[in-house]
């Protein structure tokens, strides 16, 4: 009883803060939240595995720093997908970290504090910060950004495919 009072208001204070975000436009409002919940709706489905503290936390940081790098969300949903299965605590084969998938190594000019990598916040803002920088360098051409993200090794081009399927089955669930 007392956990379902508490949810009740974190949801009260979330919605609040996004009514205060968006009081120019009140119908964006309602279509972030209604996006928000297609979005935790989608992630459960994907990794049922995750609790909804972390499936909330994922939806509304993807929102939140798309709108922040103007990345569409759906791209990073896709991507966020395809490293990780939306598993915040993956480590790659090459060690790469958390559902972006970091990878430090070749993060030349933004360091990155590795242990935080593991957080959910952190690794998605960190992961666009590196797509917004990949989509400059790509002179905003969204296919090269993504292959850039990969690292443009020889598996690249199969990575760029592997995302625009992800994310034709993303729009399908959601459009």
């Amino acid at each position: 009883m007392k956990q379902n009072i508490i949810n009740k208001i974190i949801v009260l204070i979330y919605a609040i803060s996004l009514f205060l975000f968006f009081t120019k436009n009140c119908s964006a409002f309602y279509e972030i939240i209604n996006l928000n919940i297609k979005i935790e709706n989608y992630i459960k489905k994907i990794n049922p595995n995750l609790k909804e503290k972390q499936y909330k936390k994922i939806a509304k940081t993807i929102i939140k720093q798309s709108l922040y790098y103007e990345i569409p969300w759906n791209i990073v949903l896709a991507i966020m997908e395809i490293e990780s299965n939306f598993n915040p605590l993956a480590i790659g084969a090459a060690g790469e970290i958390g559902l972006m998938q970091i990878f430090t190594r070749m993060c030349f000019d933004i360091k990155a504090n590795e242990k935080r990598l593991f957080e959910i916040r952190y690794n998605i803002a960190f992961g666009l910060c590196i797509l917004h920088d990949k989509l400059r360098i790509a002179k905003n051409d969204i296919v090269k950004a993504i292959k850039f993200y990969n690292g443009s090794g020889p598996k690249a081009k199969e990575y760029v495919l592997k995302v625009f399927d992800t994310l034709e089955k993303i729009n399908k669930e959601f459009y």
